[in-house]
């Protein structure tokens, strides 16, 4: 082999030798710590390393819908209230008129899950109950509380058996009506009567305080303008109107202390909520809003044709809204925001329980069971109701 034949196979790596310039290492152990090995970043390309379709992924929570509970029998749906305990909307249906003294209004039991579970738990001409145009409610102790054009019926609130009534003789269009912790009620007069083509003015504006059986007046005048939804804060009582887009805050003796004006008018519904906040339904916007007399209001729930007065459901997070023209109930759903509200007013405590009352694709629910013709009725043992005056 020539030299040069050596040298090429050297350097093909065909002999065990080194190949290329300078001396082989040494054999002596180094002494020196290696040079640490250069970081190299790795990018991988999901589409390469997507799961297999054998392994499962967790999917997005679905988007609460709304129930719109129609055609089940429900006559001009005006209020709502909701009873935690029993977990059971109250919807008070007028069936006519609002003005109209027919006997034939009626109170359904509707479940949280939209199902009718008594269509006319309460009903006028059954029972020795009458019952006209029934609007407002409110609950004390074991008493149902009903609005009805001059009249305050009451009522068991299980058994729906009659329990008497108060009259006020000088009101023409008793609306809505709360309680307050010390269980006084005060009930609002909006001061209207039918007319050719609609409801008119008769100035009889009012809210009245009831105390066991004695009536007095809590504010009048016409510059209440048609006062609507009511309910109490703390020592305080609170009014949405339907003349004006105003909430209005009275202290204990009916002296106004506080307003807030809404971004539309034609005021319904009113629930208080913890921390000072309100929902008010608006029928010229078709909306609730939320908001607060400091932080103004903002749209909660839209597209409401006709929403009365409503309430809030919180343990499920629903607003039920009453559809007055359309005669339906809308569960809404609606979570309160997580904003900060300034503090409440001296004397002044969140609303301790939604009893005093406090956008999703429409989803019909499942045919819901038509009521039996023979619904379940107050016995006809109940007390007739009375009629005491008031002063």
């Amino acid at each position: 082999m020539s030299p040069k034949h050596f040298r090429q196979l050297l350097c093909l790596g065909l002999l065990p030798l080194a190949c290329g310039p300078g001396p082989l290492p040494p054999e002596n152990p180094k002494t020196q710590p290696d040079t640490p090995a250069p970081v190299i970043s790795v990018q991988v390309d999901p589409a390469r390393h997507a799961p297999s379709a054998s392994v499962a992924t967790p999917s997005a929570p679905e988007t609460p819908k709304t129930i719109v509970i129609k055609d089940v029998g429900l006559e001009t749906p005006e209020s709502v209230l909701y009873l935690p305990d029993s977990d059971v909307y109250l919807v008070s249906n007028i069936n006519g008129g609002p003005t109209v003294v027919d006997n034939n209004g009626f109170i359904s039991r509707v479940g949280s899950d939209g199902s009718v579970q008594n269509l006319k738990f309460i009903a006028g001409g059954q029972a020795s109950v009458e019952l006209d145009a029934p609007k407002g409610m409110a609950v004390v102790g074991d008493t149902l509380f009903v609005a009805d054009i001059a009249q305050v019926r009451r009522f068991d609130v299980t058994t729906g058996a009659a329990k008497g009534s108060l009259r006020f003789p000088k009101a023409t269009f008793l609306n809505d009506i709360a309680a307050d912790a010390t269980g006084s009620l005060y009930v609002t007069d909006s001061g209207l009567k039918a007319g050719p083509s609609g409801l008119l003015p008769t100035g009889t504006d009012a809210i009245y305080k009831i105390n066991g059986e004695k009536v007095t007046v809590f504010a009048k005048g016409t510059t209440l303008a048609g006062p609507n939804g009511i309910r109490t804060e703390g020592d305080t009582v609170l009014v949405v109107t339907n003349g004006k887009n105003l909430l209005t805050r009275f202290d204990a003796k009916g002296k106004v202390v506080a307003t807030a004006e809404l971004p539309a008018g034609t005021l319904d519904g009113l629930v208080v909520l913890p921390g000072s906040r309100y929902l008010v339904s608006s029928w010229a916007s078709k909306s609730v809003y939320v908001g607060s007399f400091s932080g103004g209001f903002t749209v909660a729930a839209s597209d409401l044709p006709s929403p009365a007065d409503f309430d809030w459901n919180p343990k499920q997070h629903v607003l039920a809204v009453p559809g007055f023209l359309a005669s339906d109930l809308q569960l809404v759903p609606f979570t309160l925001p997580e904003v900060p509200v300034a503090a409440a007013p001296t004397g002044v405590q969140p609303a301790a329980d939604a009893v005093q009352k406090p956008g999703a694709a429409v989803l019909k629910p499942a045919a819901q069971p038509a009521p039996a013709a023979s619904a379940t009725a107050p016995s006809a043992a109940a007390a007739p109701a009375s009629k005491t005056p008031s002063p």
